[in-house]
C-alpha cells in the first residue's frame, strides 16, 4: 500500500473514531439535563426526610414529589443546585408555620397546604434575582421552643430555616430563662447554623 493509500486510510480510521466519539458525547450531552434534574429531585427528597425527621411532621408523597418536581425545573433555569435542599426545608417551614397560625401544629402536610402558600411565590420573593444563603437557628428539641428574632422581625420558633440575603444580619433566640444574640454574615449558597445555648 503507498504512502498516499495509508495517509487516507489514515484520515478515515480518525474520521470514524470522531464520528463514534461525537455521537456518544452528543448523547451524553442529551442525557445531561434530565440526569441533573433526577440529582436535585434526589437531593430535594432527602432533605425533606431530614425536614421530617426534625419536626415530627410528615409530608406526603404527592406533596414532595410536587416540591422535588418545582425545584429540579428551577435549577435549570438558574436556581443553584445546591441551594435546592435548603430552599425545600425553609419552604416547608414556613408552610408549617403558616398551618400552625389558623389552629394546633399539624402532623401531616399534603398538596392541599402547600398550595395555601406555593412554591413559585416563595421561591420569586425569596431568591429569584438575588444571592442569598441559609440560616439554621437551633435550640434544645427537647426543651420548650425559643422565639426567633432576624433584623427586628419575629420570624417563629425553634428549630427553624430561612432564607437570606447575603451580608450582615442581626438573629436572636429568646429561651425561657435566656437569649442569644448574634450578628451573623450569610455567604451565598452557604448554610450557617446558630445555636442556642451556643455552647
Amino acid at each position: 500500500m503507498g504512502c498516499s493509500s495509508k495517509r487516507a486510510m489514515a484520515a478515515l480510521t480518525l474520521l470514524a473514531i470522531g464520528m463514534v466519539h461525537g455521537g456518544e458525547s452528543s448523547r451524553s450531552t442529551a442525557k445531561e439535563p434530565s440526569s441533573a434534574r433526577a440529582t436535585v429531585r434526589s437531593t430535594v427528597n432527602s432533605a425533606i426526610g431530614e425536614w421530617e425527621a426534625a419536626t415530627a411532621v410528615t409530608v406526603s408523597l404527592d406533596a414532595k414529589g410536587m416540591i422535588a418536581s418545582q425545584l429540579s425545573a428551577y435549577a435549570s433555569e438558574g436556581v443553584p443546585a445546591v441551594a435546592t435542599p435548603f430552599l425545600a426545608k425553609a419552604y416547608l417551614y414556613e408552610v408549617r408555620d403558616r398551618q400552625q397560625m389558623t389552629g394546633a401544629p399539624p402532623k401531616n402536610l399534603g398538596l392541599a397546604n402547600l398550595e395555601s402558600y406555593p412554591l413559585n411565590g416563595f421561591v420569586a420573593q425569596s431568591v429569584l434575582g438575588k444571592k442569598v444563603g441559609f440560616l439554621r437557628c437551633w435550640a434544645d428539641p427537647k426543651r420548650k421552643a425559643g422565639t426567633i428574632t432576624i433584623d427586628g422581625v419575629a420570624s417563629g420558633d425553634t428549630i427553624k430555616e430561612f432564607v437570606l440575603s447575603i451580608g450582615k444580619h442581626k438573629a436572636s433566640i429568646q429561651l425561657q430563662r435566656q437569649r442569644c444574640e448574634e450578628e451573623i454574615i450569610v455567604e451565598e449558597n452557604r448554610l450557617i447554623e446558630m445555636r442556642c445555648p451556643n455552647k
